[in-house]
């Protein structure tokens, strides 16, 4: 007859634990400061563009701009320089320089390759070369 009661009492806990924890799941609220840097659903809606397309951007900072909400070579023609570098400096690549990425984005959102590609062979990561 006692080990029915231990059993009981095993149950018991059990059934307090999943409800508590049910109770929880519930109520539990987004916390949306943690969110601030993540595209808007206005801007989740638009198909991204690899920008690894750009002299100068490879995987991973196509990855940090996608996640900074710089999803397509439009957006990225209208960032300012400063706030790119900002992005690079969060992410610890302060060596890599920006300045010629608004350009040539604006050159690929227009669909001008052949400007793309000529401003391009003028470049070396992403700076113009003498």
């Amino acid at each position: 007859m006692g080990s029915w009661i231990i059993l009981l009492i095993i149950i018991l806990i059990i059934l307090i634990v999943w409800w508590a924890l049910l109770r929880n799941v519930k109520s539990y609220k987004p916390d949306f400061e943690a969110h601030a840097h993540e595209p808007s659903a206005g801007t989740a809606a638009l198909q991204p563009d690899d920008l690894t397309l750009i002299e100068g951007i490879g995987p991973k900072i196509n990855q940090l701009l996608h996640q900074a909400g710089i999803q397509t070579f439009a957006q990225l023609a209208t960032t300012e320089v400063e706030r790119l570098r900002q992005l690079l400096d969060e992410a610890d690549l302060r060596f890599i320089d920006p300045a010629s990425w608004p350009e040539q984005a604006k050159l690929a959102a227009e669909g001008k390759m052949a400007e793309l590609e000529a401003l391009q062979a003028r470049l070396k990561g992403g700076r113009e070369i003498a």
